[in-house]
């Protein structure tokens, strides 16, 4: 049986590349999706995290250049102004986790949430 990878968007940056790291040693099975704006960085820590694949974002497509590609879960680990982790993770009804830097970036969270609460988890994080 083949399962969906966690899409983990900045997984080649600090917070998701240590996030990477502890998700590997909990679960050596789960795949996981290292996305970024920066392809290369994300291959090689794909590479270096194993059971992963780099993938290039497009932030500014509804699909974040992913097309119809089966994920599971959706976590952030940059600020999204624009909310498109979080429109693409609720418009599949996948769980999305993102992190935030301020209060002001969870409201759309919520209100997102309170439209289609049973589309999905949206888990919120911050400092």
């Amino acid at each position: 049986m083949t399962t969906a990878p966690v899409l983990l968007m900045d997984g080649s940056g600090s917070i998701g590349r240590r996030t990477a790291d502890a998700l590997r040693n909990a679960h050596r099975e789960l795949p996981l999706l290292i996305g970024g704006r920066d392809l290369g960085k994300a291959r090689k820590a794909a590479d270096e995290i194993g059971n992963a694949e780099g993938v290039f974002l497009d932030s500014e497509a509804p699909d974040l250049g992913l097309g119809d590609r089966p994920v599971r879960a959706v976590a952030i680990f940059y600020s999204d102004e624009r909310l498109a982790s979080l429109g693409y993770a609720h418009a599949r009804n996948i769980p999305h986790l993102g992190i935030s830097w301020g209060v002001f970036e969870i409201a759309p969270e919520v209100a997102v949430y309170m439209h289609r609460p049973e589309a999905s988890a949206i888990v919120l994080g911050y400092e």
